[in-house]
């Protein structure tokens, strides 16, 4: 039975230098574990200092904010790559999105303030003209000792004549050749012309 005790005390110490070498290596990836926690906690704590949600309308909120993202981000859930998507959004707007939202509305407000500007001034321009025109006849009228009145006249049949020669300026000049299309010579077009 000694030998048997020998035998059971050996296997006994081999049993325990095995228990405590797993034993240690357990330990060693405890401290392993426990150094990456302790690190990625260190990362994050800023984040940690964020505010969080007091009450259910701020969780609401941040719930809709982040369905919101999803849809830009992600696929829908169940989404089948054979079909189209539908209710997707892009992660950014679109053209005829931004023409549609707050920003194109303001820069629409601006054009417009634009054109107004460019037409009251360009109305400021022809009545500053015809301000000049108006003190330039009478100027001339004073020089000339006519009365204003009988100048207005004469520019205005000035004026009647020039738009006469402008128009007959504009009137279209008649073409001298034919603008038949048939294949045919002139006299077989003729005899057509005559036939009905």
């Amino acid at each position: 039975m000694g030998a048997d005790m020998e035998i059971d005390t050996a296997s006994s110490n081999e049993d325990t230098q095995l228990d405590s070498s797993s034993l240690l290596s357990c330990v060693k990836d405890l401290v392993q574990v426990e150094m990456s926690l302790t690190e990625i906690l260190e990362t994050t704590k800023p984040l940690l200092g964020l505010a969080t949600p007091k009450n259910m309308s701020e969780v609401n909120s941040i719930l809709s904010l982040a369905r919101t993202y999803s849809t830009r981000t992600s696929a829908p859930p169940g989404w089948n790559p054979n079909l189209p998507v539908i209710h997707f959004s892009t992660p950014n707007p679109l053209p005829h999105q931004l023409r549609q939202g707050a920003l194109g509305a303001m820069e629409l407000n601006l054009v417009k303030e634009e054109r107004m500007a460019k037409r009251r001034k360009m109305e400021q321009e022809l009545l500053n003209k015809k301000a000049e025109e108006e003190q330039r006849r009478n100027a001339e009228a004073n020089k000339n000792n006519i009365d204003p009145k009988k100048m207005e006249v004469i520019n205005m049949d000035n004026k009647v004549v020039d738009r006469k020669m402008a128009g007959r300026k504009q009137e279209p000049k008649v073409a001298s050749f034919s603008m038949n299309l048939s294949d045919s010579d002139d006299s077989s077009s003729e005899d057509d012309s005559e036939s009905d």
